[in-house]
């Protein structure tokens, strides 16, 4: 069933604040509180310009009865927040991707390497999947609640791809060979529309001098549900003021994109139990099955009843040996019974995983400011259990 979304661009970005992420600290500065036009504009440079130790990532403002509502099991997961090992996480992403050719990814956390690469996120704001998206994987979102994927990730989403590549667009003139400068025709004037990966220009034209990022968007969907879960693939992106631009995976200002020029972001949206999510591998998750060589999610190991599902989410859609699932968590949740070492003596403990065998190591810790608690990035990763056992007796 078709469903679509409608914003206005010029809304968005006055009702989203930006966030500057130190790469070297992971300490994260709040650059607008107010959305106001004037800053949200530097911080675009800031974007379009980055510093190389730097990232600025923009987040829409919600309501503040979702932004601080209470983690309910079962019901609420605290999409709609923002927590703090996602900075972390994003910031290790930002230094450990490279771009690559159709790459897939779930921003539960996967992605996978053959034709495309797969992304899954366990997603909330979508904030590492968004990244990920930046650096040309194509990925999926998972969250428990269907509001936080429409109302949280999608346009957050059009801020930090669409929007901003429409920045760009309308800032940076084309020169002519005389010096004299005009307007692409795509850059402005034109309705743009994606579908299926291809382009298409239409022959209506904005009123000239129409700003670019003023105009409304629409997200088409092709969604399906039951009473299970909610599932969405995107069919286009259209509106006035869009370009094709727009709709590309943003060019890297740290190395030579290697994405040819038809590459668009692509991505699904998930709203399910991890209880229920294996079982979509043998349905419309097909191409996710056993694929993803990234997974990506945080904040989601302070329940250890919560392991079991997790464990078999990465046994489904994890890439053999070479896949990597990445989760940002702190050590200790206090008033909980999950945390980092919890996690890890779980996976590594010898359970029933057919032939298949999950490890999980600390990758990198963070210090958090005056407390004794830290976050630490965990990298699990799945293996063939006749592999590994031919190779543990060749090395006895």
């Amino acid at each position: 069933m078709e469903k679509r979304l409608s914003f206005e661009l010029s809304r968005l970005r006055d009702h989203s604040s930006a966030y500057k992420l130190d790469l070297a600290t992971s300490r994260v500065i709040k650059l607008s509180s107010d959305g106001s036009t004037t800053c949200n504009r530097q911080t675009y440079d800031d974007i379009l310009h980055p510093m190389t130790d730097e990232l600025t990532f923009r987040a829409i403002e919600l309501p503040s009865e979702k932004r601080t509502a209470n983690v309910k099991a079962c019901h609420y997961e605290g999409g709609f927040t923002i927590w703090e090992s996602t900075w972390f996480l994003l910031s290790f992403l930002h230094q450990e991707l490279r771009m690559k050719e159709g790459d897939l990814a779930i921003d539960l956390g996967m992605y996978i390497l053959s034709e495309g690469t797969h992304a899954i996120a366990g997603c909330g704001n979508g904030i590492c999947g968004i990244h990920a998206l930046r650096n040309g994987y194509e990925v999926l979102f998972q969250d428990l609640n269907w509001e936080v994927l429409e109302e949280s990730v999608v346009p957050n989403y059009l801020v930090n791809i669409v929007l901003r590549q429409i920045e760009a667009d309308t800032e940076h003139a084309i020169i002519r060979n005389d010096g004299t400068e005009r307007q692409d025709k795509h850059l402005m004037g034109d309705t743009f529309q994606q579908g299926n990966g291809e382009c298409t220009y239409s022959n209506e034209s904005c009123p000239k001098g129409h700003n670019a990022d003023a105009g409304d968007v629409e997200v088409i969907l092709n969604t399906s549900k039951c009473d299970t879960y909610c599932h969405a693939t995107i069919i286009g992106t259209r509106g006035t003021g869009i370009s094709s631009n727009s709709l590309k995976i943003p060019e890297s200002t740290e190395r030579k994109p290697i994405l040819n020029d038809q590459r668009r972001c692509k991505y699904e949206l998930l709203s399910c139990m991890w209880d229920n999510m294996p079982s979509y591998a043998e349905t419309f998750l097909a191409k996710f099955r056993n694929a993803c060589s990234l997974i990506v999610a945080s904040e989601c190991l302070y329940r250890t009843e919560n392991y079991p599902a997790i464990a078999n989410i990465l046994l489904q859609y994890l890439m053999e040996n070479d896949g990597r699932a990445y989760i940002a968590t702190k050590r200790l949740y206090f008033g909980m019974d999950g945390g980092s070492f919890e996690f890890m003596t779980y996976i590594n403990s010898k359970h029933s995983y057919s032939k298949h065998k999950l490890q999980a190591t600390i990758h990198k810790t963070q210090m958090l400011p005056c407390s004794s608690n830290v976050i630490d990035i965990l990298e699990v990763r799945k293996y063939n259990t006749d592999i590994t056992e031919i190779y543990e007796s060749g090395a006895n």
